[in-house]
């Protein structure tokens, strides 16, 4: 070995990066479930199950209690209205037209709305133990009942309060699906805020971040998402009927660094996707690195000559 060009010198004061427990704007998440925020991209072609494998996804964080609710941003819900049954939360589907010129901005102020009121359950709850706990102790008349509780006597008794969701010991979290988008002002527009939002997802709403699916078409093409979209893509599904011009453009672009090969990227594309409606997937921020491609969502595909 040649000598070498450089010397090195550690410094007398302790400079060490101090590294923090928990990584921010992380959630606890199930061993097979993705890291969360995470923006995952469906592609696929009409028909091919992209809503499926996004609803199944999303379905099993929720009732993991990783998200509370989904906002749908779509302009096609009433004719996909049964696909999209399963991750409606209390029968009432949250839905934003991307037509609208500021559905960004609609999309976050449900969400810090949500948070917000969040906070007032929290005080409301506190002040309804208070209220029973007065009434029971009756050291108050009446009068001086309706004096310390004011608007929240009647509603009080009544009935307690209750929050929107079933996780309450926690601020509520979101995630956004868009569909259909593809070719309207929201996607093609700078002023729209769309790669503005993906880019600060994970600080959004005071820091409680979202995490957002978007269902395409296209992924790489003339005609799909802008390179801004996928460079910042942690999970990406692959429907079978994705044409050979995109797949090179996705190898070149997401597997080059990890040293897969193409004929070894579309052996196991070709596998996955060897069923109708099956996907490869592929998890760009794996909890394990060896474990970052899947046949849909179930079944991990482990190279052999991986280098992690």
């Amino acid at each position: 070995m040649s000598e070498s060009v450089f010397s090195t010198e550690k410094t007398k004061m302790n400079l060490s990066a101090i590294i923090p427990r928990k990584p921010p704007f992380t959630i606890n998440t199930p061993k097979d479930l993705f890291k969360a925020h995470f923006l995952a991209i469906a592609s696929a072609k009409k028909g091919g199950g992209k809503t499926t494998i996004i609803n199944t996804m999303i379905k099993r964080y929720m009732d993991y209690g990783a998200f509370d609710d989904v906002l749908l941003c779509t302009p096609t819900y009433e004719s996909n209205k049964e696909a999209f049954a399963t991750v409606i939360v209390n029968d009432t589907p949250n839905l934003f037209d991307p037509i609208d010129t500021d559905v960004i901005p609609q999309m976050l102020n449900f969400m810090k709305t949500r948070k917000e009121e969040y906070y007032e359950y929290l005080a409301k709850k506190e002040l309804y133990k208070k209220f029973k706990k007065d009434i029971a102790s009756k050291q108050f008349n009446l009068q001086e009942i309706y004096d310390i509780y004011e608007e929240y006597v009647f509603e009080f008794m009544s009935e307690k309060p209750t929050w929107y969701y079933k996780h309450e010991e926690r601020e509520p979290r979101f995630i956004i699906i868009m569909d259909d988008i593809l070719g309207l002002p929201l996607m093609s527009r700078p002023t729209s805020g769309l790669t503005n939002l993906i880019i600060k997802m994970r600080h959004v709403n005071s820091g409680s971040g979202c995490s957002i699916c978007m269902l395409v078409q296209q992924y790489s093409s003339q005609q799909g998402l802008p390179k801004t979209i996928r460079n910042n893509t942690n999970i990406l599904m692959l429907g079978g009927n994705t044409d050979t011009q995109q797949l090179v453009k996705i190898h070149q672009e997401s597997f080059n660094d990890r040293e897969v090969p193409f004929e070894t990227f579309m052996e196991i594309f070709e596998y996955a996707t060897a069923e109708p409606f099956s996907f490869l997937v592929v998890d760009f921020y794996a909890k394990e690195k060896n474990k970052f491609l899947r046949k849909n969502l179930d079944e991990y595909i482990i190279l052999k000559d991986f280098k992690k």
